[in-house]
Formats: C-alpha cells, structure tokens, sequence
C-alpha cells in the first residue's frame, strides 16, 4: 500500500519532492522517484509484501518501462508464474514487478487480468506515453488536473496542490452535490479543475494529447438458472477463497469488528485462514446505538484479540485534522478516522466488511423502495400525475421559509407526487432536496444558488434508465456511486492517515461478479435484506447477529446535536466573516440552531455538520492553515459523551 503522484512536463524534483511530502503518511517507510525530461513520478511506500526488495519505481528488464504503484494485487502469483512461463524474468517477490511484465505482455489491456485494488502510474520511455490506470471498483483512489499541456495527478488531492500551478478554488456544483448527497461523485472534486478517475477508467498521455477511457464493464446477466441455497453455497465458497486471498501479508492482519452481519462475516472468514488469534477492533461512541456488546460475542467466538475504544470525548475535536486527509466535509468519515487511528497502534493491515450492504440489500432504503413498489400499485401513474401539482402545492404552502416541523410531511407529499419515477423516488429518501425549487430559496444564498448548474437527478438518472426495476436501479446506483465516491473514499482516506492499509473481501472482482448475477427474488425476497448472506452465514455466526436489525457504523446526529454541533456551529457559522456565508441563507442555519432538538430533524443536522465541514474545509485548503490549529472554536474535549 502507498501514495503516488507525479506530473508531465519539464524536470522539477524540488516539486516531485514537496508532492511526495504531502502524503508522506500513505508511506512512511521508503520513498522513491523517477525523472527524466517528459515525466517526473514519485512513491510513498508501506512495506505490506517483499518487505527487503519492494521499493519503487519498478522497471522492467530493459529499464524501458518503469512504474509508480498504489495497492495491492490478489492474483499476484498466478499471474506471476504464467509471466515466467512466457520468458520474463522477475527480480522481486512484490505484486508491483507484475505490472511491468504485464504490459509488455497485453498493452492497455493489463489492467483486465488483475484481480485487487490498486492505481498505477506507468511510463514507456521508448514510445513517450504515460498510462495511468485506476481499479475496476475503485478501491484505491486517483485524481487528476490538466489545463491541456500539463497533467497532474496523485493518490490524493494535497499533493496535487504541491504543483505550482494547481490553486485551491471551491467547485459550486460539487457543492451543491455534496449537500445534497453528502458525497461528490466522480469524475468533480470539490476543488475546481481537479478530477477523480472513475472506477475501471484508465488514462494515456500521448503526443500532447490525454485521453480517458473505460476499460471494465461489468457482467450484469442474470443467472436464473441457480436456487437460493446454490447461490447461498457459492456465496460461502466465493467469501473463503476472496478472505483466503487478501490474507496474504508479510506483516499481522486484523480486522475491524463494528457487530453488525458483514463485519462478523469477515471475522469468521479470516479466522479460519489465520493460525493465529487475529486483532479486531471495535469502537463506541457512549450512544444508544453502539454495538460493542454484539461486537464482543464474535470476538469471543472467533477468539481474536480483541481491542475497543468508546469515545468518550467530543468527536468534532478532530474534524479539521479529518478534513484534511478525507479533504472533503464528510459526515460519516470520523468514526472511521477514530477506529483507525486505533487499529494502527497494533496492525499494518485490517479488513473491512464494506461492500456487502451494497452487492446484497442490506440497508433500510431497500425496504422503503419494497413500500414505493406497492405503492405504486395503489396509486397509478395516471392519477399520481392528475394529483401532482396540488400534492406539490400543499407540500410548500406556507413553508417558504425554513418550515422545519412539516419537513417529513413535505418529503412524504413529495414522494406521492413523484412515486413513478425511480431516479426521484430515490432521490427523495436519500434525502437528496434539489428537485424543490423553493428549497433553493429555503438553504441558499441567492448569489450562490446562481452559480449552481447541475441537480442530483444529472447523476442519478442515467443509472436508472435501464429496465431493471426500482430496488435494482438503486443498488446498481449505491454500487457505482454512493459506495465509491463516498464510503471507499472515505476508508482510504481515514486509513492511510494513520499509514494503514484497509482491504475489502466483499469486493474482491470474482466475489462482486457473483453477486450481480443473482436474481432480485432470491437476493432480497420481499422485504427480508441480505437473504442469500445470512442462509449462507446461519451455521457460522450467532442467530442474534443475523437477526439483528443494522444501524451502520456512524454516529447519532441527533445525539451530536444535543452534545456539542450546535454550540459549535452557532459559534463558527454565523460569524460575519464565515466562508459559508456566500453559501447558505443565514435564515436556513438560524433556524436549525434555534429549534429544539428532535430526532425528526436528522437531514438538518447532516447539513449543519456539512456547513460547519465546509467552514474548515476553507480555512485548511483555501487559507492554508495548519489543521490542528485551525481557526474557530472546536469541540470543549471536558464535555461528556452525551448531555
């Protein structure tokens, strides 16, 4: 695991230096670069495999072909031996010198044979060309900035900020993006001119000229032919061999143990692979909806060495240093960034249950979608379209301003008007606001609100377009979007600030195929989520875990609010000289702030935590000032867990 970045152009190593320094913690153990008069490449190592002879670059026999390396590859020693059998030599144990033999072997074409996670960049001196590739889930990130000469790109965006001339300028549209999914989704940035390379993309640099294209798609053709019980067989089968895989470590592995059904799955799974007790890790946040007990019932099973922490001090004390390594305003990303930093103290390595919510049907939306459906049989398209203009006008008569005690009623009138159309259904229950014209005039400035050019539904609605359905258009959507731009980039962020690599067996390539062949009716027949999963997990883990109803690894807005966000922002974002005046109409916070608290207002307090992230955001990348002693007030660490 480790950090990249470089640029084309002309030689600057005092650049290529200060980009590397930027992420130096995705690789404090060695760093290496390569320059010539076309190119500078730079690493940031983590020693994981081949400990003694791993550092990078990596060249080929003749020094021709030389690249700079982020990730880890699965099928490593497979491809390893074929690659021998066909005459080339290696000089390393690493997964890296495969990348090399590779593309003297199949071009472009070697990303499609790599099973694991992973960004590259690689240079073919003979021919003057620059390929940089990015995983087929994304996995591992890749952003990019080119002004059509030069081309900048790195693990993360602070070493692309290193170049000179690349500037910090917040992006409106992905703001607005961000405030509406509480992500950003590829290809925007929340920084103006910087860009992710989607999942499966790869780019090449070739006479001047850059080229981005797509080189995976995925296998989306129903299997209809296999039973429940045969796809729940495959499923155990595909886990054990996908676990099997990303074991292989020359340092200890762990894992983290949140309680809920995917992380117990991976415990049991590792276990079974590990000859010794395996480390977990758990973390509380002194709320209701803590699940360290849950969390100790699979650690004493499996017998790991189990470690927890319960926050017991305010979480917003470490906003801004998290804002800087996730380098955008996340709300779900500091519990993340907390278990981590814990995780780190004891291991190099750590699995994570992420991605089974998404490939299986596990979380709440896909039941509320279950209640649209028979909705919809109640309500035809006719009549919800005769009954949509004076659904709408209810839903906002009288709550032109901030309206907050009839939010739900507005969002469920909202949802009637709406019920035929997938990508808006959707949208609403995840809370997204943008296709509400008067929410404009509720959350924005009327300067900002100008600057805006895109809505959610942009993004959204081409992934519902195809014929597949309500629940399927969403999975596919949580799959190629909400999972990658928002949860895989957070995971990489929070765990390579503490230099720890992170790896997910739920998306190892051959497990994600699987489960999109599995037909909807056996994956979540009627409202029961993860049926495949849990027929498949019932002889391994406690009926009490299977059972169990999923919160999700986060904290309580509601609690926080009670606690300490709203001193907080009462302080930060109504200050005169807040950046996020030119955002937000002061009447929109004021109103969240002077509310009583309630747990019915949940989006409003993800937006109030957005704003005040937005705020730090600003003065760490903008202002450039230190994270830790960011300016404004940050959470009283005296204050107990709850109030």
């Amino acid at each position: 695991m480790c950090g990249i970045c470089g640029f084309s152009g002309e030689k600057d190593e005092w650049t290529l230096r200060s980009m590397l320094r930027a992420i130096e913690h995705r690789g404090p153990d060695a760093e290496g670069v390569y320059i010539d008069e076309f190119v500078s490449l730079g690493n940031r190592r983590l020693s994981i495999i081949d400990l003694e002879d791993g550092d990078q670059p990596i060249f080929n026999e003749s020094g021709d072909v030389v690249v700079v390396y982020n990730g880890e590859i699965y099928n490593f020693l497979d491809l390893r031996a074929e690659l021998q059998e066909k005459g080339h030599r290696f000089r390393t144990r690493t997964d890296t010198e495969v990348l090399v033999h590779l593309y003297e072997e199949y071009g472009d074409e070697l990303a499609t044979h790599l099973n694991g996670m992973f960004s590259f960049a690689l240079w073919d001196r003979s021919r003057q060309r620059l390929l940089v590739v990015r995983d087929q889930v994304g996995v591992k990130p890749l952003c990019y900035w080119w002004n059509g000469r030069t081309l900048v790109f790195g693990s993360e965006i602070k070493a692309i900020l290193k170049h000179p001339l690349v500037t910090a300028e917040r992006d409106p549209d992905a703001t607005h993006l961000l405030l509406n999914l509480r992500f950003i989704p590829a290809p925007r940035t929340l920084f103006k001119g910087v860009k992710k390379l989607p999942p499966g993309h790869l780019m090449v640099l070739e006479n001047g000229d850059l080229h981005v294209r797509r080189y995976w798609d995925w296998n989306r053709d129903i299997d209809e032919m296999a039973s429940p019980q045969e796809w729940s067989a495959r499923f155990e089968a595909s886990m054990r061999s996908a676990v099997g895989r990303q074991m292989v470590s020359d340092v200890p592995v762990g894992a983290f143990l949140s309680g809920g059904l995917d992380s117990s799955a991976i415990v049991a799974y590792a276990s079974q692979h590990s000859s010794e007790p395996m480390h977990t890790f758990s973390l509380g946040f002194g709320e209701p909806t803590d699940e360290l007990r849950d969390a100790r019932i699979i650690a004493n099973q499996f017998e790991t060495r189990h470690v927890e922490e319960t926050l017991g001090l305010n979480p917003l004390a470490d906003f801004p240093l998290m804002i800087h390594h996730v380098e955008e305003p996340k709300v779900n990303a500091l519990q993340g960034f907390c278990v981590a930093r814990m995780a780190s103290r004891h291991v190099k390595v750590a699995l994570s249950g992420l991605g089974g919510d998404e490939l299986y049907a596990g979380y709440d939306i896909h039941r509320h979608l279950r209640i649209v459906e028979k909705l919809r049989a109640v309500y035809p398209a006719w009549l919800c379209n005769l009954l949509s203009g004076p659904v709408r006008a209810s839903a906002h008569s009288g709550n032109r301003a901030l309206g907050l005690p009839f939010e739900n009623t507005r969002r469920g009138l909202e949802l009637i008007a709406w019920l035929h159309n997938d990508a808006r259904c959707y949208q609403i229950l995840r809370n997204a606001w943008d296709h509400e014209d008067e929410a404009f005039q509720r959350v924005y400035n009327p300067l900002f609100a100008r600057q805006v050019r895109i809505r959610t539904e942009d993004v959204l609605g081409p992934l519902f377009a195809g014929p597949s359905g309500l629940v399927d258009g969403a999975l596919w959507a949580e799959f190629n979007l909400k999972m990658v731009d928002d949860l895989l980039h957070n995971e990489d962020r929070v765990s390579m600030a503490h230099s720890l690599e992170v790896r997910v067996p739920f998306l190892d390539r051959e497990v994600i195929q699987q489960a999109l062949r599995i037909p909807l009716r056996h994956k979540f027949p009627g409202r029961r989520c993860k049926a495949i999963m849990k027929d498949a997990l019932r002889a391994t883990l406690p009926e009490k875990i299977i059972a169990k109803k999923k919160w999700g690894f986060s904290f309580n807005p509601y609690c926080q609010f009670k606690k300490d966000l709203r001193d907080v922002a009462r302080q930060v974002l109504l200050l005169n000289d807040s950046s996020t005046r030119e955002i937000f109409d002061r009447k929109f916070i004021q109103g969240i702030l002077d509310h009583r608290p309630t747990p019915k207002l949940r989006w409003h307090y993800f937006m109030l935590w957005t704003a005040l992230g937005l705020h730090y955001w600003h003065e760490v990348f903008v202002e450039g000032r230190d994270p830790q002693e960011v300016a404004g007030p940050v959470a009283d660490q005296s204050k107990p867990a709850l109030v």
